[in-house]
């Protein structure tokens, strides 16, 4: 999974190790250059028949997501309380990596 910058990366390991990669899904792609070809939908079909039916969370994720309401739509909806949720996601996702300094 890539996204923005990160799906430049992912496709540059990608095409350097393809043996390690089962699957690429590019997401708002920064600085790829022509979009990936589209599966034919008997190919979807097939993809999709192997794969386990999504959960609650990932159902409602795609639903949100398709009435255009994204991750930093509900960051502006905190107002001034964005900041402190922000960073204690990001305190809680990097935990080992940071000092007490770095965390503040």
């Amino acid at each position: 999974l890539g996204h923005s910058g990160g799906a430049y990366i992912t496709t540059l390991y990608t095409e350097r190790y393809p043996a390690s990669v089962q699957s690429l899904l590019l997401i708002s792609p920064w600085g790829v250059l022509e979009p990936a070809p589209q599966p034919s939908k008997e190919e979807l079909s097939e993809v999709m028949a192997t794969r386990p039916s999504p959960g609650f969370l990932a159902r409602m994720s795609v639903q949100l997501w398709e009435w255009n309401l994204t991750p930093q739509t509900a960051m502006r909806m905190l107002g001034p309380w964005a900041k402190d949720v922000a960073q204690g996601a990001v305190n809680r996702r990097f935990a080992g990596a940071m000092d007490d300094d770095e965390r503040k």
